[in-house]
């Protein structure tokens, strides 16, 4: 993930994908096309009426009022027009920074404390972490292992919203 600061300058194309990812990692939505109009209208300095000269104030009053309602969501602080640049860059220069860490373990470990005892760890490194429901009847000895692991995150919905993912597994038994 690239690192932002606000003195680096950032194109409105480039922070329209960025946020359209993080609103998508939200909601399963992307914005749609006026909003990204008015999105990168409003990032360049343009006025409502430059943005969209057949209706500005529907584009004011409605489009843009629902867009900075949506960004205070994603980035946990309120987002207008005047003040859009600034808190994107504070979002991303804050997001670098910050990990998306999945967990996944073996049943087995249901009560073993290591899951826990890793997820606060990374917590207390400033990383947001998710422990996943137990991954039951994989064994590290199994060929296909990847494949029962891309399977479950499928299933889970899980896989396009982590930067990483944590496998907690017991190695196989030695044959006897």
């Amino acid at each position: 993930m690239q690192n932002f600061s606000e003195s680096q300058p950032m194109g409105a194309e480039v922070a329209f994908k960025l946020i359209d990812q993080r609103i998508f990692e939200h909601t399963n939505k992307r914005l749609n096309d006026l909003e990204k109009q008015v999105f990168i209208g409003s990032w360049n300095g343009k006025t409502y009426s430059e943005i969209y000269p057949a209706n500005p104030a529907y584009v004011e009053k409605s489009v843009g009022y629902k867009l900075w309602h949506k960004l205070s969501a994603v980035l946990g602080e309120r987002v207008t027009k005047k003040q859009l640049k600034s808190a994107i860059v504070r979002s991303l220069a804050t997001a670098s920074t910050s990990q998306k860490v999945l967990i996944c373990y073996q049943s087995q470990l249901h009560q073993h404390p290591l899951p826990q005892q890793l997820s606060q760890a990374l917590i207390q490194q400033g990383h947001q972490v998710s422990i996943a429901s137990e991954i039951k009847s994989i064994s590290l000895a199994s060929a296909d292992l990847w494949q029962h692991l891309a399977t479950f995150l499928d299933t889970a919905e899980l896989s396009h919203r982590w930067d990483y993912l944590v496998l907690v597994a017991l190695p196989a038994p030695a044959d006897a």
